[in-house]
């Protein structure tokens, strides 16, 4: 039973992983910003993809990522920053507001990627609008 249930959830992320063709990217000055928010997902799946993508070699310069999830009532949020933009931003800082605008107090992390999480699923987009604006 443990090997079936790590096949399922190895099955789970590739299938996460192919979602992410739908990301939302806008271009904001030199930063290219990807959002997407994802049904079902937890904190700890959302911070897999999140190092996911930042490994990935097209994303290496001037990407921000703002990942949302959703599951039991919970939004959990992480802003991920490539390492280039390291000496610009600090993902710790930008998740707070994200953070209240999706009804969440508080959120943290490291400088590349940071944590928080919210109940208001609806407000995802005023989220991103608040990112956008700090960018």
């Amino acid at each position: 039973l443990k090997q079936k249930d790590k096949e399922v959830e190895r099955l789970k992320k590739q299938d996460l992983l192919s979602g992410l063709d739908n990301m939302k990217s806008e271009k904001i000055g030199e930063i290219n910003l990807l959002s997407h928010a994802f049904d079902g997902i937890d904190a700890k799946d959302l911070r897999e993809i999140a190092n996911s993508l930042k490994s990935k070699s097209e994303f290496t310069n001037s990407h921000v990522f703002a990942l949302f999830g959703s599951k039991d009532g919970k939004v959990p949020a992480i802003i991920a920053l490539s390492n280039d933009l390291l000496d610009k931003f600090d993902s710790s800082t930008l998740i707070r507001p994200v953070v209240e605008a999706i009804g969440g107090k508080g959120g943290g992390g490291k400088k590349d990627l940071a944590m928080g999480g919210g109940s208001n699923k609806e407000n995802i987009p005023q989220a991103v609008e608040v990112l956008k604006n700090l960018l």
